[in-house]
């Protein structure tokens, strides 16, 4: 008999979406062949897999701790997009999957080829999922998490299962099989804030010792009480020796720290309504969730955090046999 084949579509904007796919791509490839399509690609982060279509995309361009939607819009290449949406080939694939990629989905919509939205965005798809209190004050950006990567079907991940179309999240097998230490620094991953901005912040606090991790980082460096690394393979490994986490409220990243069992503290990157909506979801977890990067707030945190009970994740070969059973015969 004959295998199934896919089109896995990435978006690679994010470090979650790539790390989710690393995860769960060799499982499917149990069961199904697979081909890979990328876009908005980070350079900082190789993808080990052959990659069939490597596409611009779009990427969100974040300053001072927001997303800044204008320069977001100027430096989005829409008529690249169209091409890109009807240059590939679906003919050979039995299903597309799109991890919050909008080319494999439109390219599938336009195609009528069967696609499946896989992703933390599209758990959103359920009214089930915790929102911030302000969401209707924030229905367009509800609208383009909708339609940005458009799909009728989706499996969904969160921290916790709010439908059965919802799962726990896929964590890499690293972080799964790792045995947490303390050794005493915090990691550090704002991706929103510059790397300027986060050495002058984090300075203020001479007695704690912090690991940075930012895409703008080109070599290691110490600068006082700091340790500044380029965003790699490294991270992971200081994340599970750390005594605590500050990050933006994405969901991957939070997810394994929160499975390590290490404090954590988010600071939503504001005017992106996921990032809300995030917040409120690991408020609910206990995780402190503050506004803004001040000196008061983060003071608390340092003095006062604690271990947090770990959350379920997900049997990545489970999910995978549950996206194949999705592929219509």
């Amino acid at each position: 008999m004959k295998r199934k084949r896919i089109l896995y579509g990435i978006n690679g904007t994010g470090v979650g979406h790539i790390s989710r796919a690393k995860s769960l791509i060799p499982y499917l490839k149990r069961y199904v062949d697979v081909d890979i399509l990328i876009s908005g690609k980070l350079q900082e982060l190789n993808f080990d897999d052959d990659v069939l279509y490597d596409f611009t995309g779009f990427t969100f361009v974040y300053e001072g701790g927001a997303v800044n939607w204008l320069k977001t819009i100027f430096q989005s290449h829409p008529l690249q997009f169209i091409r890109d949406i009807f240059s590939m080939n679906l003919k050979p694939y039995d299903m597309v999957i799109t991890d919050f990629e909008p080319i494999s989905a439109w390219g599938s919509f336009f195609r009528f080829k069967h696609c499946i939205n896989v992703s933390h965005q599209s758990s959103f798809y359920s009214f089930k999922t915790p929102r911030t209190p302000l969401w209707p004050f924030f229905i367009f950006a509800e609208l383009f998490m909708r339609f940005y990567s458009f799909t009728f079907d989706y499996l969904g991940v969160h921290f916790l299962r709010y439908n059965d179309n919802i799962f726990p999240p896929v964590l890499k097998d690293e972080i799964i099989d790792a045995k947490p230490t303390q050794e005493g620094h915090i990691t550090v991953y704002l991706s929103a804030f510059s790397l300027q901005e986060q050495i002058d912040f984090f300075k203020q606090f001479p007695d704690y010792d912090f690991q940075i991790f930012h895409k703008h980082c080109n070599e290691v460096a110490v600068v006082d009480n700091l340790k500044i690394s380029p965003l790699s393979e490294t991270f992971k490994y200081s994340m599970i020796a750390s005594s605590g986490y500050i990050s933006n409220a994405g969901f991957e990243s939070n997810a394994e720290a929160l499975h390590l069992k290490k404090p954590l503290l988010c600071i939503p990157i504001r005017f992106q309504y996921e990032q809300y909506c995030n917040g409120a979801a690991l408020k609910k977890l206990g995780v402190t969730v503050i506004p803004y990067l001040k000196k008061r707030a983060v003071n608390d945190w340092l003095l006062s955090r604690q271990q947090l009970p770990p959350i379920h994740i997900c049997d990545t070969d489970e999910f995978a046999k549950a996206i194949v059973k999705k592929i219509k015969n």
